[in-house]
């Protein structure tokens, strides 16, 4: 690390003050108890300037270099302190912390999926997000279709996988669908594949429902039903009244007929 650091400083031109050089190792164990991938990670000052992965079933050590040299003899050196020294510690500790851990670790908890609609301001179409949430382990693949062909990443915005308070995590991707692929009746849906699924889970997104004109059509209706109840109640009403204060008025006018002969008997 001493000679990669006076290296780096030379390279960057920060031969004056403190600087901080970082290594961080990952392993990777798999489900038969079988080492994975080996991956390492170099940063000075904060900037990465390199990254090693060591597939133990290959043999093979894969490295992307920003900064610093390279040559056979250093490939041949790191692959054997990876195999010999950073393999062997990484996979006796990580088997000691699920050994530990294995309760939570290897809990196994299923995606809740929600899709989100959002008209945007101003007709600049439609905002549709589909959201999976409360799964575990954290490995997703979330991906969006229009038409049936991948959506572009360029066009999405989220996809970060994210921590939930609870210890299981979530994922959103939004997409802006314009007036015109609305009008067009482009299909999109969103598929999602997860270690606690037996089958890819495929959503549909009705757009159609959310077209400013349909949506615009279906209040106006509804408006026009309330009113149309609305005046059938009070009508109703009116003639209830009608009819009960007919009613009385009848039954007020016999009262007083048949009571008049017994008054002029007396």
């Amino acid at each position: 690390m001493k000679v990669r650091a006076v290296y780096n400083k030379e390279h960057l031109n920060n031969t004056n003050g403190v600087h901080v050089q970082q290594m961080i190792f990952g392993c990777e164990l798999l489900n038969d108890d079988k080492p994975g991938l080996l991956q390492r990670w170099d940063a000075f000052n904060g900037q990465e300037i390199g990254e090693y992965s060591f597939d133990t079933e290959k043999n093979n050590i894969q490295t992307k270099i920003i900064w610093g040299p390279w040559g056979q003899l250093t490939k041949l050196h790191m692959k054997i302190i990876c195999e010999n020294i950073y393999q062997p510690i990484c996979i006796k500790v990580l088997r000691r912390y699920l050994h530990i851990n294995k309760n939570s670790v290897m809990r196994k908890v299923k995606p809740k999926v929600r899709l989100v609609r959002k008209m945007l301001p101003d007709s600049q179409g439609l905002e549709i997000s589909c959201l999976a949430t409360g799964f575990y382990p954290r490995h997703i693949n979330l991906t969006l279709f229009r038409d049936g062909q991948p959506v572009d990443d360029d066009q999405i915005t989220g996809g970060e996988i994210l921590p939930n308070g609870d210890g299981t995590y979530q994922m959103r991707k939004s997409l802006v669908v314009s007036e015109k692929e609305l009008h067009e009746g482009l299909k999109f849906n969103c598929t999602m594949k997860h270690l606690n699924l037996d089958n890819k889970l495929d959503i549909t997104f009705d757009v159609a429902e959310s077209d400013p004109g349909s949506s615009t059509q279906l209040v106006v209706s509804s408006v026009l039903v309330f009113l149309c109840v609305a005046v059938l109640i009070i009508t109703a009403l009116v003639i209830w009244r009608k009819k009960h204060a007919s009613g009385q008025g009848s039954e007020k006018s016999q009262s007083d007929y048949s009571l008049t002969p017994s008054s002029t008997d007396d």
